[in-house]
């Protein structure tokens, strides 16, 4: 699942996450979606 997630938001997910890393599989990190699709209509302001 991550390196789906990694491939369709581009490097620039890699490059967020890397201040926290190593990120455990059972940990979470917010960031933008960078280049991920966005289907619920919301826009960033």
């Amino acid at each position: 699942m991550a390196e789906a997630l990694h491939k369709a938001a581009g490097p620039e997910l890699a490059e967020a996450g890397a201040p926290y890393s190593p990120i455990s599989p059972v940990e979470a990190v917010i960031t933008e979606a960078f280049q991920l699709p966005n289907s619920n209509g919301l826009e960033k302001e």
